[in-house]
């Protein structure tokens, strides 16, 4: 190791990391090594894919056998993370370096779920069906929710926190319906497009009560009359995004995507890089 003084830029993983002098470029000192990746040193990345690559294949073996019982394969995942809880593998992604890349790659895994669920809805189906879906959706997000106020209130919470538990009861589940659907053949049928369509409808309902849910209590915990201006800029800032967002939305697919689809030959590669590039747009 080096004998002189530790700058603030320095990292270490086992005796390696990355030196960073005062114009912020990156060196050796010592055992210490060059990576392109601040604060993630090359032997912990390697112990990351390595510790991922394990439980991947775990996943991919336990959802095999499960096949064989006609069990579908989505359990593994499950089974896998908790059986996984106390191994130095989840010591290891547990670690203050490890866990923002892993809360990433997390992260990126869900905007892709959403993403394959967005391209099973067919909204020429779907709206043929809507009545049915609007039904659905109301019996199974309204009772759920009045049931787990009532029982907050009942036992002596205030209302604020007996409308977060009416939220909590109001899952859907996506990331494990959407799978079993599509495992079975299930996800273009009638009784698929009623599934997805009536969790795509809960999850829209659910992310706007979230919202109101958090300036309400932001506005009941304001002490002050600029604290409560900041709420209703809150309030004005949320409705807004949200109408911009659906406008974009809208404008990208009736006048933007086809055009741009054209420019390329329409090959998988083209394709999906365009599908990317709408992902990461609209998860940003």
């Amino acid at each position: 190791m080096s004998g002189g003084p530790r700058r603030a830029g320095d990292a270490d993983a086992g005796g390696i990391g990355v030196a960073i002098d005062g114009a912020g470029r990156t060196g050796h000192a010592g055992l210490r090594m060059e990576y392109p990746l601040r604060g993630v040193p090359e032997l912990l990345l390697g112990q990351i894919l390595l510790a991922l690559a394990v439980l991947f294949l775990a996943t991919y073996l336990t959802a095999a056998a499960l096949s064989k019982l006609r069990i579908p394969g989505i359990l593994g995942a499950l089974l896998v993370a908790m059986a996984a809880h106390g191994t130095p593998l989840a010591r290891l992604l547990s670690e203050p370096a490890v866990a923002p890349v892993v809360e990433f790659l997390g992260n990126l895994a869900v905007l892709f779920l959403l993403f394959f669920i967005g391209l099973q809805i067919d909204v020429r189906e779907m709206r043929s069906s809507s009545r049915d879906v609007a039904l659905l959706t109301v019996l199974n997000t309204v009772p759920p929710f009045l049931l787990g106020t009532a029982a907050a209130l009942v036992t002596g919470y205030g209302w604020v926190v007996a409308f977060v538990v009416g939220l909590t009861r109001m899952p859907t589940a996506e990331a494990v319906i959407v799978p079993i659907l599509d495992e079975f053949g299930l996800i273009r049928t009638r009784v698929g497009r009623f599934i997805v369509g009536t969790g795509v409808l809960d999850d829209v309902i659910e992310v706007f009560l979230i919202a109101f849910v958090s300036v309400w209590i932001g506005e009941r915990t304001a002490t002050s009359a600029a604290a409560q201006g900041l709420v209703e800029n809150e309030i004005l800032r949320i409705a807004l995004g949200a109408i911009a967002f659906v406008a974009a939305a809208w404008i990208a697919h009736r006048f933007l995507l086809r055009r741009l689809a054209g420019w390329l030959p329409r090959r998988p590669r083209n394709l999906v890089l365009l599908s990317m590039i709408v992902l990461f747009g609209a998860g940003g």
